[in-house]
């Protein structure tokens, strides 16, 4: 789903503060080496999508290295981190070692063996870590999850797997939700777990198995058709969803990303129409979350969070929309961020160049030897090309992949699945790839990404996005459907 991404990289959150601010201690113990070299002073993401990110700080909570010795190549770092609430978050080793985070606590975090990614499930993380003190039972819920379904932050059950079978689809995440719920029971009984810790895990589960179910292109469908049948499973589920206390909904990684996907939902299952690129679908999602989100420090989150997101998309109602919201949203840092965020895009619309496709096709892209070279000069080839612009950040385009790779099985006399990375930069674009065991004629780096030639004139602004090429590089689709929507994609494919 497109909401998944621009939740990746306009991520809006809130400025709560439920208690005063304390010191987390964390000591970091390593083996010096060429990439843990001097300080191995991991940084601490904030829950995901938790506050107005509006600079790169307000990602991270705020950090003091306060001591660091050597012995031999064993090195040891102190940080300490000033934090509000008991919260999720992320080591920042990679892109996010999934961990709560205790305000006032201290912690040793032993640097493990990196880990392989060719063998293990989809993760975000670089190294593994074993850690110590009064609570490590607590920092290891999240890596013990893991072995339960992989990483909760990735669907990890696709359509596709359940062979395109929507009920199967339900059965099977269902069942994977049921395992953890009933692992964290079993890791309770083990471990003392402070009471918030095992309330916040158990949402993060339930945020995932959300997250999971709405994660597949047909599910809208499929809930239209059978809507009014109470005792279908799916429909009861759907129904069900509850991401209205505010704790889970600021202190959790997964709760917003779960509760923005059930009103979306919602809208296109009513009107079926996008929520956040058609005037139907974008009035309808303003009109139900204002009526029926609660409580109002949700409500006006999940408003202002809509209307950020569908800002570039030029709809004549959204003018309309953004006055009443002004007039009704009382937090004015909200209001202030969702006017900074319409004004920077009309700046950089005045200022935007306009590229023609010729420019778009010949735009630089970096092959994995290093070479620059220009993107049309990957043509004529035998095959049509079907593009999947992806990046290693980029949960749903990891997601899509092994959808991408059958397909590519399937129709290999028709078409090559070629790679653009919009990484930002190569060494992580690399070791990514290789980890997807990506051919080296087909991976390549964008540079600029969404700023670059490419990317402007074919409108990706976000991905995963797809498109294609005929064999002698004449542009075809330059947005395909989801490449998991089997039907869609397939449609397309037969005809060529």
């Amino acid at each position: 789903m497109k909401f998944s991404v621009l939740l990746f990289v306009s991520a809006l959150c809130c400025f709560q503060t439920t208690s005063a601010q304390k010191a987390f201690t964390v000591r970091y113990i390593y083996t010096l080496s060429p990439e843990l070299k001097d300080s191995a002073a991991f940084d601490l993401l904030k829950p995901a999508y938790s506050g107005l990110m509006t600079t790169p700080d307000q990602y991270f909570f705020k950090k003091k290295i306060t001591q660091f010795v050597k012995h031999g190549n064993v090195a040891t770092t102190t940080c300490r981190y000033t934090i509000n609430d008991t919260c999720s978050g992320y080591i920042f080793d990679g892109l996010g070692h999934y961990c709560f985070i205790m305000p006032g606590d201290s912690l040793t975090i032993y640097i493990k063996n990196k880990t392989n990614t060719s063998h293990e499930q989809h993760h975000f993380y670089t190294y593994h870590l074993q850690y110590a003190g009064k609570h490590a039972a607590v920092y290891a819920i999240f890596d013990s999850l893991e072995k339960r379904g992989g990483d909760m932050r990735l669907p990890n059950i696709s359509l596709l797997q359940a062979g395109n079978n929507i009920d199967t689809l339900y059965k099977m995440v269902n069942q994977l939700f049921l395992e953890r719920m009933h692992f964290l029971k079993e890791y309770y009984l083990l471990h003392p777990i402070p009471a918030t810790i095992q309330q916040l895990a158990m949402a993060e589960v339930y945020a995932s198995y959300y997250f999971t179910l709405y994660e597949n292109d047909s599910v809208s469908s499929y809930l239209t058709k059978k809507f009014n049948k109470n005792n279908n499973p799916y429909v009861h589920t759907f129904k069900q969803a509850n991401f209205n206390n505010p704790k889970y909904y600021f202190n959790t990684n997964l709760t917003q990303l779960a509760a923005s996907g059930y009103w979306i939902y919602q809208t296109a299952v009513a009107t079926q129409q996008d929520a956040l690129s058609t005037n139907k679908g974008l009035i309808y999602l303003y009109g139900l979350i204002k009526k029926q989100a609660k409580p109002i420090s949700i409500r006006h989150h999940l408003l202002t969070e809509m209307l950020v997101w569908s800002a570039k998309n030029k709809l004549s109602s959204y003018d309309s929309l953004v006055q009443d919201y002004q007039q009704y949203c009382s937090n004015q840092q909200y209001k202030t961020y969702l006017t900074g965020t319409i004004h920077e895009i009309q700046e950089k619309e005045k200022n935007e160049v306009v590229y023609t496709e010729t420019d778009a096709l010949n735009s630089p892209v970096v092959k994995t030897d290093g070479q620059t070279i220009a993107f049309n000069s990957i043509f004529p080839r035998k095959k049509y090309v079907l593009a999947d612009c992806w990046a290693s950040w980029c949960v749903p385009c990891l997601r899509e992949i092994p959808a991408g790779k059958a397909l590519a099985q399937k129709y290999e006399h028709k078409i090559d699945m070629v790679y653009i990375s919009f990484d930002r930069d190569t060494t992580v674009w690399i070791k990514k790839s290789h980890a997807l065991q990506f051919k080296k004629e087909n991976n390549f780096y964008l540079p600029q990404q969404f700023k670059s030639a490419f990317a402007l004139h074919f409108g990706i602004n976000s991905i995963p996005h797809y498109l294609l090429f005929s064999p002698d590089g004449q542009l075809i689709e330059a947005n395909l459907p989801r490449l998991s929507n089997t039907k869609a994609i397939e449609s397309i494919l037969i005809k060529l």
